[in-house]
């Protein structure tokens, strides 16, 4: 009952539009795209993404907004002019309607292996064929199935007035190579997802699957393929731009080699037409849908050890992403192989695909006040803002230089580390329809307000909520290393030609945060005791502070060790932080001595699989990652000792070393009580972190 009342109220729209003038029905058409653009929210948001996907550095979300309303009255407008096909005919076709570049067509007519016109959603489509068709060039239509049966029948027939014949997939898909083989012609759409099945092409500078239908019959019988263009001018009047052949020889190149070279020229010449006139393709569908390449926004604070965290999750998304298009490539494989049921070989995977299946921006985010920080992030958590308001919030905000950053701001993912940047993640996610990833527990907006958060066991434990998933980990989130930490030993090594001992010791030093404090005296003893235990194995000594330390501790290390032959390297990232020299640190350092204060540095160097030590400082109450340190001390995975303690502690760590020929000696060995808290060699140390992150991740995308 409901699809026949969907079709009797077409037919009654169409009998309408009919009886209008037609400058009046082009009218009605636009005010029904106004009416979809203020109800089809969803699809509102899937164009105003696929538009800063595209033109992201060159349109704001303003313009892009107002470029969507455009797409939705153009594509109202098309509707409309199929419904007066009826009245097309003769001159009044020759008046809405002309063909550029009809001497391509004849010239493919020639050759007798009959031609394919490649198009796309572009201007009004359906006017493609119908136009050729009057002009004495018919051809066969591969047009999609409606849902209502009685309405895929009635646009059939006003489709086929024209002289044109359609057909659907399917079956029938063959009548059209048997058609094509006789010379004739056939119009298909090669501009949609198409999914796992599609030929992988670079659209607007990203990769993204296309039809390989057409091309693979242009490939089997050496027609021509003419891409086909239809622009509406500024006076309404239909233009069909018809291109050269890009078919060509056939011979020379494997099957997939021809149809993705074929597929990516039809997809520039697209992509070339779109940049002319956005307004007149249609964004409404994931272009990008199956797409390898997932695009990442950070969103940072400023402090260096936030932003490290959040590259981290862009890493594991890089990763991820990486995984998921390799499954799709070996389970096509395996589907086009001998023994599957495909037609046809397996289909390699493009140049780049898995060289950079991710890539990632950062934007600083800097408020105009304190009060302007409070605003927003109580606005964001009592509200729910709509996109054009999101944007707004945004900009009253923020400054003008971290507004201007977010111009065309648009990613698959958006993530932060901090609560001072969660509330602009929630816009940001809210304004583009994006994944929000929030490192560190939120405060305001609350966690329910983002798709996963991945926050460290120590915090309060954010409860899951519709829509949103929870990751607790034991440390911070670390970078990922794809080549490992040997490839880093050896780029800090070329970088730093002085650090070429076979063994270091690395010391790292924090400041005060969270009631954590260093006193002068006890950091001069453990310099000593760092100097001694290295002078006394011939190891060298690699020393950082961070940009948390006090300048006065600064002035006492800069002091105490420049100058010092048992020092290889001393940074001071508040004075001098030269690049690489963090990763030289890590990579070199055999054992890591870190300040209890420094949790993301422990994570780091766990992530590195190292032996770390953690030292206690001067603290004002039990500061709560001081639980997860503990908890990592029972599992093993790292050694806590007091000041008082440090030199016997670090002594037995750094004779549990293997030497060139030496092994790692039994856990039950030398020192009484410390022995026993030596950490699990690197092999063994358990990694569950990435795991659950990476699992968290692949249910996102």
């Amino acid at each position: 009952m409901g699809s026949y009342a969907v079709y009797l109220g077409v037919r009654l729209l169409s009998f309408s539009m009919r009886l209008l003038p037609h400058a009046a029905a082009v009218w009605v058409g636009r005010r029904a795209g106004d009416l979809g653009f203020m109800c089809l929210a969803k699809r509102r948001l899937v164009a105003f993404r696929n538009l800063l996907f595209a033109f992201g550095g060159e349109m704001d979300a303003a313009g892009a907004m107002v470029l969507v309303r455009r797409v939705f009255q153009y594509a109202a407008q098309s509707a409309v002019e199929v419904m007066r096909f009826p009245l097309l005919s003769g001159d009044r076709i020759r008046s809405h309607y002309r063909m550029d570049g009809e001497e391509n067509i004849r010239r493919a007519i020639e050759k007798g292996k009959g031609v394919i016109f490649l198009t796309a959603h572009f201007g009004n489509w359906e006017m493609s064929s119908f136009g050729a068709a009057w002009l004495g060039y018919p051809v066969m239509v591969l047009a999609r199935e409606q849902k209502h049966a009685r309405l895929n029948q009635y646009v059939n027939r006003l489709r086929a007035l024209s002289g044109c014949e359609v057909i659907t997939k399917g079956f029938e898909v063959r009548r059209i190579v048997a058609h094509v083989r006789e010379n004739g012609g056939a119009g298909i759409l090669s501009d949609q997802d198409s999914g796992a099945n599609g030929v992988w092409v670079r659209f607007f500078g990203r990769l993204t699957s296309t039809p390989r239908g057409a091309f693979e019959i242009a490939r089997r019988t050496g027609c021509a393929l003419l891409p086909t263009f239809v622009v509406r001018d500024t006076q309404g009047r239909h233009v069909s731009h018809i291109l050269p052949d890009i078919g060509g020889d056939t011979s020379g190149e494997s099957d997939e080699e021809w149809i993705t070279r074929r597929a990516q020229v039809f997809t520039g010449h697209l992509e070339s037409f779109i940049r002319k006139n956005p307004e007149q393709w249609l964004w409404l569908h994931k272009r990008w849908k199956s797409t390898p390449q997932d695009r990442v926004w950070i969103l940072s604070d400023g402090k260096a050890g936030h932003l490290n965290q959040s590259r981290a999750i862009a890493g594991r998304v890089v990763r991820v992403a990486r995984t998921r298009a390799l499954k799709r490539i070996r389970a096509l494989a395996a589907h086009f192989s001998d023994d599957g049921p495909g037609p046809g070989p397996p289909r390699v995977e493009p140049a780049g695909a898995g060289s950079g299946p991710a890539s990632w921006r950062v934007s600083e985010i800097h408020y105009r006040s304190k009060r302007a920080r409070v605003w927003l992030a109580l606005k964001t958590f009592f509200l729910r803002p709509s996109p054009g308001a999101a944007w707004r919030w945004l900009e009253k905000a923020l400054t003008p230089a971290s507004f201007g950053s977010l111009r065309g701001a648009c990613a698959d993912f958006f993530i932060s580390c901090g609560s001072s940047v969660a509330a602009v993640n929630r816009l940001l996610g809210r304004a583009t329809n994006s994944k929000t990833i929030c490192v560190m527990r939120p405060a305001f907006p609350a966690p329910a307000h983002f798709d996963l958060v991945i926050q460290p066991r120590h915090d309060r434990p954010s409860r899951p909520s519709a829509g949103t998933r929870v990751v607790l980990t034991d440390t911070a989130p670390s970078p990922v290393l794809e080549d490992g930490v040997e490839r880093l030993k050896v780029d800090s090594r070329m970088r730093f030609p002085n650090l070429q001992k076979e063994r270091y010791l690395g010391l790292c030093l924090g400041g005060p945060a969270d009631g954590f404090y260093h006193e002068r005296g006890e950091l001069e003893r453990l310099l000593d005791v760092l100097m001694t235990a290295a002078g006394k194995r011939g190891w060298g000594l690699l020393v950082t502070t961070s940009r948390r330390t006090e300048p006065a501790i600064e002035r006492f290390v800069a002091e105490r060790l420049n100058g010092c032959g048992a020092c290889d390297l001393v940074v001071i990232p508040n004075r001098q932080n030269p690049p690489g020299a963090m990763d030289a640190i890590l990579s070199l350092s055999d054992v890591l001595v870190i300040s209890e204060d420094s949790f993301s540095m422990v994570s780091e160097a766990l992530a590195l699989k190292k032996r770390v030590l953690v030292y206690e400082v001067g603290r004002i109450g039990t500061p709560k990652h001081v639980r997860s340190l503990k908890r990592l001390e029972g599992e093993g995975r790292l050694v806590r000792a007091k000041l008082i303690e440090l030199e016997q502690a670090l002594n037995n760590m750094l004779d549990q070393v293997p030497g060139p020929r030496s092994q790692v000696p039994s856990l039950k060995s030398q020192v009484p009580g410390l022995a026993s808290r030596f950490p699990l060699p690197a092999s063994r140390f358990p990694v569950t972190d990435d795991a659950r992150i990476e699992e968290a991740i692949e249910a996102l995308l």
